[in-house]
């Protein structure tokens, strides 16, 4: 039920930096690393989504079958 919750905030946290991400982006500023992304206002589009995607894997429960085959390429042992 935790997990629930703290994927629900993770998505209400991402919707927001989409809707506000001007004031995100000017909170960051511009550097060169972001000017090869497309901008800082693209970098923050990109991470909330990944945000938002993440946040509705730990809501569901799902991200032990989403990642299995990212960790079998980290599994040394």
């Amino acid at each position: 039920m935790g997990q629930f919750f703290l994927g629900l905030f993770g998505a209400i946290l991402s919707m927001l930096a989409l809707k506000y991400r001007r004031a995100v982006g000017d909170m960051f500023g511009e550097t060169e690393f972001v000017s090869k992304v497309g901008g800082i206002y693209n970098l923050v589009i990109m991470v909330a989504t990944f945000a938002f995607m993440y946040s509705l894997l730990v809501m569901f429960g799902l991200t032990d079958v989403v990642m299995l085959p990212f960790t079998g390429l980290f599994n040394f042992g």
